[in-house]
Order: structure tokens, then sequence, then C-alpha cells
């Protein structure tokens, strides 16, 4: 629910952000979906997002390497999602 409503206020140009911090909050993979889906269609271009220990797995590495392959996250230095059930392989894909 808090995800997706932050989701819509980035869609909606309401926030400016450059840094996120979401780390130790269970959004789990549907809430990292509803976020990528915000942030692609927001001008925000982030350059920190700390995901650690958010209870994401392998699934969310899609989400995000969209958001990669689109260029939306060209401006991102520090992308930290420890702590969370992501293997190798789906990181890579990032």
């Amino acid at each position: 629910q808090g995800m997706q409503t932050l989701s819509e206020a980035l869609d909606a140009g309401v926030l400016a952000v450059k840094e996120l911090g979401l780390s130790s909050n269970a959004i789990q993979n549907q809430g990292l979906t509803s976020l990528c889906e915000g942030l692609s269609r927001s001008k925000n271009a982030l350059s920190k997002l700390w995901l650690y220990d958010t209870g994401i797995d392998d699934s969310s590495m899609i989400s995000l390497s969209q958001l990669f392959s689109e260029g939306l996250f060209d401006s991102l230095l520090l992308l930290d999602i420890a702590y969370n059930q992501i293997s190798d392989t789906a990181f890579s894909s990032i």
C-alpha cells in the first residue's frame, strides 16, 4: 500500500527525489515493482537507492533491470540490495 502511494507521488511529480532509503522495510517484490513503475514515469534521476533487507528476491531484478536498460538509472551511483534473497545470476542481469 505504502509503495503504491510513493509510486503515484513520483509519477505525479509531487516528489523531487535524488536519494531514496527504504532499507529494513518489508516492501517485498510487489513494493519494488510499484516503485519501479513510478520511477519509470517520473523525472527523478536517483543517485542513491538503498534496498538493504527489504524482502526482495530474484523476481524483483526484472523491474530493476528494465530501468537500467531504459537508461533511467544512468545517474545511479549506489544501489544497496544486500541482505535480500538475490542470486548471483539475477544480480548479474542488472
